[in-house]
């Protein structure tokens, strides 16, 4: 197994702190490559500003730490277009028209009513 094959299977382990799936599966993984000891990886957020940034640097290192091949890890960080989300919404939602799990606000699913 090649050194980009283990980046991938070791970058299938990484979930995506919100939406709760493997980057590899959410379209987030845009390029690997691996060149003298250096794993480069390009990994696509779904929004501009994304405040799971800096956790998924630090889960993606500490999946690739693993690898001894790998002597340095560059992330490149670069954002979805709206045909990419647009997947990602499929993939989360089963293809509903909502977007806000992207923005943090989960559907309800349920409603629980108590009276006194």
């Amino acid at each position: 197994m090649s050194t980009v094959d283990l980046i991938n299977k070791a970058l299938e382990k990484v979930i995506d702190p919100e939406l709760h799936k493997p980057l590899p599966e959410l379209g987030m993984v845009e390029a690997v490559k691996f060149v003298d000891g250096t794993a480069s990886i390009a990994i696509l957020l779904t929004i501009v500003g994304c405040p799971m940034k800096d956790r998924l640097k630090s889960d993606i290192t500490n999946a690739l730490s693993d690898i001894s091949e790998i002597k340095s890890v560059e992330i490149n960080f670069g954002v979805m277009s709206e045909e990419q989300r647009n997947n990602v919404k499929k993939i989360i939602r089963g293809g509903s028209g909502s977007l806000r799990f992207l923005t943090g606000m989960l559907p309800l699913r349920n409603v629980i009513r108590c009276n006194s």
